[in-house]
């Protein structure tokens, strides 16, 4: 298999502010190694982007990176030190806390992301740094380390289940099963009776009234 080529600082950084089109995205993602690095000093990890510039010092235990993703300083990844998993920003050297790792799990660091700990879940939203959903959910749809798949997640607690879009808009646990069909309105069960989610997150069994939808 022939080897990608390294891209200029220029050509990287355009690719990664959005200035190329979408053939030029494409064609320049295909042609050019845009895979980080993680390095290792004493026994602990740093990381480098694939120019080589300098990311994170070697501080950290472990990573949870995407390999299709190149990252540059401001972008955040998922560490962990001391056993335990936080998110920090890339800053060239210690890297800027902005979730402590205090967490058994942090699904990959979009806005909103799960956390775990002591056999509960919770929604956090990265920016504001509080939670949406508190610690105290049993379970929470994870698609490959991700909460939403097509734009929609879920969660339960006590044995109902949640909804959630992936703007942070979410539901009360309240539902028996949920039905989610891609480029499909979410279908939702309380007892023997299917319906939808309205606006307000409450169950309707008026399909007019259906605002949840599962897809792109």
């Amino acid at each position: 298999m022939e080897s990608k080529l390294k891209p200029s600082r220029d050509q990287f950084y355009k690719y990664i502010n959005g200035v190329l089109s979408e053939d030029q995205a494409h064609d320049f993602y295909n042609t050019y190694d845009l895979e980080n690095q993680v390095y290792e000093e004493n026994g602990k990890f740093g990381l480098v982007n694939c120019l080589d510039e300098l990311l994170l010092l070697p501080l950290f235990d472990n990573f949870m990176l995407l390999s299709s993703k190149p990252l540059v300083p401001g972008h955040k990844v998922v560490s962990q030190q001391n056993g335990l998993w936080g998110i920090v920003k890339l800053d060239g050297g210690l890297g800027e806390c902005i979730v402590e790792p205090i967490y058994e799990y942090i699904s990959y660091p979009n806005t909103i992301v799960a956390c775990y700990k002591n056999k509960k879940w919770g929604i956090l939203n990265t920016t504001t740094n509080e939670f949406i959903i508190p610690m105290i959910c049993d379970h929470i749809s994870l698609e490959n380390g991700f909460i939403f798949c097509n734009g929609i997640g879920t969660f339960e607690i006590d044995g109902k289940c949640g909804v959630m879009r992936d703007v942070g808009e979410h539901t009360e646990a309240i539902f028996d099963e949920v039905e989610l069909d891609f480029d499909q309105v979410v279908k939702v069960r309380i007892g023997e009776v299917w319906g939808y989610i309205n606006a307000g997150g409450k169950f309707t069994e008026d399909s007019d009234e259906a605002y949840y939808w599962c897809g792109v």
